[in-house]
């Protein structure tokens, strides 16, 4: 973004990043603080890390970029704060007026939608004030095109360039219904497939369950990962201090090696090293990291494609040396 897409468009930006803990994915909240001053307009930072499973302390982070003095245009003083709630939101209930974020995205296919959607949050007076970057359809507002000049419509229309994907947001929003009532009343489902108007304690109760539920689960997976012995586990061994994500090292085994072990013993999905979770991809490879998530069994008799064939000859025996059926399917 800042070397590539903001030069075309004419903007200079220098970005800073800072150091976090390569065991615990926490950041260096001292050396943030350092990269933060009077120049700095906007500060950027993940609810939760894809990687570690790391939740970062949002609430200390607005007060560092609160802090910083910088002359905002609409005459603030202090940097905005963009928060990427990709990994958040999905199992935390997140409030962004509590949190006093000034930008929020989300992806709506990490909550049982399509992919495809997702939500851009941002402060009413921000987005009054910045310009569109998409340009057509309703964004601009009737009668308002001139020779020189356009007038743009009103919110939300402002940014509504095209043609919208309507199928996916009617059923995302479908989608966020159903896990309401997944988390709420699953044998009485209230919300899926009706208008009702969903309100803030519902959404607060709803996702207060899941969070217990993915602390329960977390400190389990966390418990039976780290009795194996060669295991290391990336991120905190506080369940509450983290999502469901665990990332973890074998000694002596390589990613795909475990990838394929783990496809054959139990359906489960585990990204390789080829999958976009970067810090470590530049250690080497016995070094790469395997996180497990949860998944779901593929049908039975349904095709897939056999992990043999990627694995180091040693493990490829192994496997060809199992039970058929693995008793722990």
């Amino acid at each position: 973004m800042c070397r590539d897409i903001l030069p075309k468009l004419g903007r200079r930006v220098q970005y800073r990043l800072a150091r976090f803990d390569p065991l615990t994915g926490e950041l260096d909240l001292r050396h943030l603080a350092s990269l933060i001053d009077a120049r700095t307009k906007l500060v950027c930072c993940t609810g939760a890390s894809n990687f570690f499973g790391t939740k970062n302390p949002i609430a200390t982070i607005r007060a560092l970029a609160n802090a910083s003095r910088y002359q905002q245009p609409g005459g603030e003083r202090r940097s905005y704060l963009l928060v990427d709630g990709a990994q958040l939101a999905p199992g935390t209930f997140v409030d962004v007026q509590a949190l006093d974020v000034d930008y929020l995205s989300s992806s709506f296919h990490k909550m049982l939608a399509p992919f495809g959607v997702g939500v851009l949050y941002a402060k009413e007076h921000l987005l009054e004030s910045s310009l569109p970057f998409l340009y057509g359809g309703d964004m601009i507002a009737e009668g308002r095109v001139f020779a020189d000049r356009v007038g743009y419509n009103v919110l939300p229309w402002k940014y509504a360039a095209g043609t919208p994907n309507i199928l996916g947001t009617i059923v995302s929003a479908q989608a966020l219904r159903i896990l309401l009532d997944l988390a709420l009343t699953p044998k009485r489902p209230a919300y899926f497939g009706t208008g009702k108007r969903i309100e803030r304690p519902a959404v607060e109760c709803a996702m207060g369950r899941v969070a217990a539920w993915n602390r329960r689960l977390t400190a389990r997976a966390l418990y039976r990962i780290g009795a194996i012995p060669g295991i290391t586990i990336y991120g905190p061994r506080d369940a509450s201090e983290r999502t469901s994500l665990v990332a973890f090292n074998v000694a002596g085994r390589d990613p795909m090696d475990l990838w394929a072990l783990s496809a054959w013993l139990r359906p489960l999905w585990v990204p390789s090293q080829s999958q976009p979770c970067r810090p470590k991809q530049n250690r080497p490879r016995r070094k790469a990291a395997a996180p497990a998530r949860k998944a779901v069994a593929p049908r039975s008799g349904s095709a897939t494609t056999s992990p043999i064939s990627h694995l180091t000859p040693s493990t490829a025996s192994e496997i060809r040396s199992m039970p058929s059926t693995p008793s722990s399917r």
